[in-house]
């Protein structure tokens, strides 16, 4: 059996200061919702 974790990543290259903008707005839209704690370690259920 293996213990092989398939990850992903996401990687890009930005020309403009616009497009980064563009790509961090998608990004925070990918984040699960919740309340994170005080340490910013983990979201509170």
């Amino acid at each position: 059996m293996s213990i092989y974790q398939p990850t992903s990543g996401l990687g890009w290259i930005d020309f403009s200061d616009s497009d980064k903008q563009k790509v961090l707005k998608v990004i925070e839209l990918l984040k699960p919702d919740g309340t994170v704690d005080e340490l910013g370690v983990g979201v509170v259920r």
